[in-house]
């Protein structure tokens, strides 16, 4: 279980998933934000209509009291007057201004579906009837005060008197118009009226602000609701910022300055980096392999796996110039055993030699072949006072070539010495060396010989 769970790990997360995931929910909570913003338009539409609504209720409430009482007054003060200013205004506030109406119709418009609008009504057609009386007070004060009837409004004008009303004098006439809008009978019906309005009014307005402080309270919590989508929208933008670096931002760097400094790149982040970064690493391997092989077979025999030619001039910058020796070592007429014994025969008289080489001198040694036959070896450390340890290893060498498997027993090898000292140079040393080896040729080969100055 805990192996498959690592492997699932070691996976990484997939940006492309992770690029799904985050996008369906921005889009989801874009979708909830904007919902929520329109339901919040709506809410702030239906508290602004609802305060709207509740002042413009109370401003209409007070403009029908008002001209009620503006109604009465002018009808009062002619009936006692007979100022026709008096009419005028009474009958502009009616038929033009018109408050009352316009008050009444926008409660119509916006209250009518509530029960307690037939009361608003009711009054209204009291008030109608109040106004009848009204009329006749002021038909009346017009013949009381000897006015011109045909130059009345056509309310009054059409407003008949009864018989025994027309039959009384002016006086009693101006009296009894008084008395139609000062009387018990009038006081009682306008309280009536007004009770029954201030009533009505009063319970629409406590509607007005019941609907008013639900629309206020659906505001706010529609606000609360966007404010925390807003929030939890800005919460995913930065999870996705901080998976974005966690999966992509900081594995690039990282990968960017590993491939700066010729690493393998960390295999780190989202999935598709993890490939990326393994394959990168797979290819740094392989070219890496084929660098050192390259490296390797630039500097090394094919055939004996010995240093070559190029190691050997590479070796001899690096050795200590005071105490060095060079050896050079041919095999004893070579061409004899191809001839005799075949190329393939000579391939493995050489890889035998160099196997014998290796085996006996140092790791420090540079052991190289150098030639077709030709083999040298730099021994560092070394001065003439190790000619008999270099003697012993020459016999050491031909007696491994002697008991060698698979090639001839009849091998022997010349092997030319030199000694370094301080100042000389290498082509001096290794001249000298290969003077030695020729003596040694000259004298019947198996041999070794040291350069003597």
């Amino acid at each position: 279980m805990e192996e498959k769970k690592q492997k699932k790990e070691k996976k990484g997360i997939n940006v492309q998933a992770v690029e799904i995931i985050m996008l369906i929910l921005a889009i989801a909570m874009t979708v909830l934000v904007f919902f929520s913003l329109f339901a919040t338009i709506r809410s702030f539409n239906t508290a602004e209509t609802a305060s709207q609504n509740y002042i413009n209720g109370r401003q209409y409430t007070a403009d029908l009291q008002e001209a009620s009482d503006y109604l009465t007054e002018q009808a009062r003060s002619f009936a006692v007057n007979g100022n026709i200013d008096n009419l005028n205004n009474y009958f502009t506030e009616l038929n033009v201004t018109q408050r009352r109406e316009k008050a009444v119709k926008y409660m119509s418009e916006k209250f009518g579906y509530l029960s307690e609008y037939i009361h608003l009504k009711s009054a209204l057609d009291k008030s109608n009837a109040l106004t009848a009386r009204e009329f006749y007070s002021m038909r009346l004060a017009v013949d009381a005060y000897g006015f011109n009837i045909k130059e009345m409004p056509e309310e009054v004008r059409n407003t008949v008197l009864s018989d025994d009303d027309n039959a009384l004098s002016d006086t009693e006439k101006r009296l009894l118009a008084i008395q139609y809008v000062f009387d018990a009978v009038y006081d009682n019906t306008k309280q009536t009226i007004s009770n029954s309005t201030v009533l009505c009014v009063n319970a629409l307005m406590s509607e007005t602000q019941i609907i008013k402080d639900e629309a206020e309270e659906e505001l706010l919590s529609m606000i609360k609701w966007e404010s925390a989508l807003v929030m939890i929208l800005l919460l995913i933008i930065f999870v996705f910022l901080i998976i974005t670096r966690s999966l992509i931002v900081r594995p690039i760097k990282q990968g960017m300055n590993a491939i700066k400094k010729n690493k393998h790149m960390p295999v780190k982040g989202a999935a598709e980096l993890r490939f990326f970064a393994k394959t990168y690493n797979t290819i740094y391997d392989e070219n890496n392999r084929k660098t050192e092989l390259l490296s390797f077979e630039a500097r090394h025999d094919p055939l004996t796996g010995l240093n070559n030619r190029m190691s050997f001039e590479e070796a001899l910058l690096k050795i200590d110039r005071d105490n060095f020796a060079f050896l050079l070592i041919d095999i004893d007429n070579f061409k004899n055993v191809n001839d005799t014994y075949g190329h393939k025969m000579g391939d493995k008289v050489l890889c035998a030699l160099a196997d014998a080489m290796l085996t006996t001198f140092r790791a420090q040694d540079a052991v190289c072949r150098i030639g077709g036959d030709e083999f040298a070896v730099i021994v560092s450390g070394a001065d003439e006072s190790l000619k008999h340890i270099i003697i012993d290893k020459y016999n050491e060498i031909g007696h491994k070539l002697k008991t060698t498997d698979d090639t001839p027993e009849n091998i022997t090898i010349s092997m030319g010495v030199a000694f370094g000292e301080k100042g000389e140079d290498y082509d001096t040393v290794f001249n000298n060396a290969d003077k030695a080896l020729y003596d040694v040729k000259n004298a019947g080969r198996n041999n070794i010989a040291f350069f003597e100055k």
